[in-house]
C-alpha cells in the first residue's frame, strides 16, 4: 500500500510537470506483489511486465528492455513476462517504477542513465532505499494535514481498485528454535518433502492447463471437491498460473498464490482482493494442505503433469529467462579520472 501511494504521487509529478506524455511508461513487479499494482497500471496507461519472485528477475527485465532500446530506439519494446505473454512497452519506453512484495523499490529516471563509456541502463539494478525515501518525504509534505491513509483511500478510488487488502501466510514445516542440531536438521529435511507436495498439488494442475491436458473446469472440480468443507469456493476461478516459482490462482474478485521457498522448509501464501478475512481464509487453508492427492486429483491430472511438474515447470521459467536475455559482454573501459 506504501508503494501504491508512492508510484501514484511519483505519477501525478509527471503529469503535472507535463512530462507524463513523453514516453510510454510501464512498471516491473513480482506476480506475488499487490494486486492494486496491476489495476492502478491499468488505470493510468501503464503496462506491467510480472516476473517471479527476486529483484535479479526484475533486473532481467530492466537489461532486456535497455538491450531493444539499443538495438533500435525507433520501435516498439516487446517482452515476455513470466506467463509468456508479449507485452508491447511502446517506443523507447521509461520505467515508472519496479518492485517486490518483500519491501523492494525502484524508479526510472526520465533521460536514461548514461555512463561515461555510453552503457545505458532505465534504472538501478537493485532496490534503493534513498529514492523511497525522497518521493515518500515529498509525498508527505505535499499532503500537508491530509493523512496517508485519506490518501490511500483517494488512490483506490481514483482508480477503482478491488485488491485494496494483501495478505502473506507463512507455514514453516519444523521447529526453526529446536535445540537439538541433530533433529533440527532431519526435521528441516523431512520439513522440505512437505513443502514440496504441496507446491506439486497446486502445480500439476498448473502445468496441466497450460499443455491443455486438462480445462479450468475441471480443476475447479479438483479444488471445490477438496476444499467445500473448509468453507472455500472456486466457482468464480478465472485461470490457474505457474508464475516462474509458484501457482497463481486468479479469481474474478482476489488472487491466491502458493509458492515453496527456495531456502527454507517452508511454504509461502500470498493473497490480495477486497475482503480481508476471506483472503486470509484462502491463503491460510491452501498454503497449510499437506499435498496429498485426492482421488479426484489422481483421476483428472495426468500422471506425466504431476510427475514432472518440477521439470516441465524449469523449463518454461528458463524459457522465460532466455527469450530476448541480454547476454552482452563487458569489458572494463579504460576510464579517465
Amino acid at each position: 500500500q506504501a508503494f501504491l501511494m508512492l508510484m501514484d504521487f511519483w505519477a501525478k509529478q509527471l503529469k503535472s510537470s507535463g512530462n507524463w506524455e513523453n514516453y510510454p511508461r510501464f512498471m516491473i513487479k513480482t506476480t506475488a506483489s499487490a494486486l492494486s499494482w496491476d489495476e492502478w497500471a491499468a488505470s493510468n496507461g501503464v503496462k506491467v511486465v510480472n516476473v517471479p519472485v527476486g529483484f535479479k528477475e526484475i533486473a532481467n527485465i530492466m537489461k532486456k528492455v535497455e538491450l531493444k532500446i539499443k538495438i533500435a530506439q525507433d520501435k516498439p519494446v516487446i517482452v515476455d513476462d513470466v506467463l509468456g505473454n508479449p507485452i508491447n512497452l511502446g517506443i523507447n519506453p521509461r520505467l515508472v517504477f519496479a518492485g517486490e512484495e518483500s519491501g523492494g523499490m525502484i524508479m526510472g529516471t526520465e533521460e536514461l542513465i548514461k555512463s561515461k563509456h555510453g552503457r545505458c541502463a532505465v534504472a538501478m539494478r537493485e532496490k534503493s532505499a534513498t529514492e523511497a525515501i525522497i518521493v515518500a518525504s515529498a509525498l508527505v509534505a505535499k499532503l500537508g494535514d491530509k493523512s496517508l491513509s485519506d490518501y490511500l483511500i483517494e488512490v483506490f478510488e481514483e482508480n477503482n481498485i478491488i485488491g485494496r487488502f494483501d495478505t502473506r501466510v507463512d507455514i514453516a514445516y519444523y521447529n526453526e528454535s529446536e535445540p537439538d542440531i541433530n533433529k533440527l536438521k532431519a526435521d528441516k529435511l523431512a520439513g522440505e518433502e512437505k513443502r514440496t507436495l504441496n507446491d506439486i498439488f497446486y502445480l500439476s494442475m498448473a502445468i496441466a492447463l497450460r499443455e491443455k491436458a486438462v480445462e479450468l473446469h475441471d480443476i475447479i472440480k479438483i479444488l471445490n471437491d477438496k476444499f467445500a468443507s473448509n468453507g472455500l469456493s472456486f466457482n468464480n476461478l478465472k485461470n490457474v498460473k505457474f508464475v516462474g516459482d509458484g501457482t497463481y490462482l486468479e479469481f474474478d474478485n482476489k488472487y491466491i498464490e502458493i509458492r515453496p521457498s527456495g531456502t527454507d522448509a517452508k511454504t509461502k501464501a500470498y493473497g490480495g482482493g477486497l475482503n480481508k478475512e476471506d483472503i486470509e481464509h484462502y491463503a491460510s487453508v491452501l498454503g497449510n494442505y499437506s499435498g496429498e492427492r485426492t482421488k479426484m486429483h489422481k483421476s483428472i491430472i495426468p500422471d506425466d503433469c504431476y510427475n514432472n511438474a518440477k521439470e516441465k515447470a524449469m523449463k518454461y521459467y528458463l524459457a522465460f529467462v532466455d527469450k530476448d536475455a541480454n547476454n552482452e559482454a563487458f569489458g572494463i573501459p579504460e576510464y579517465d579520472f
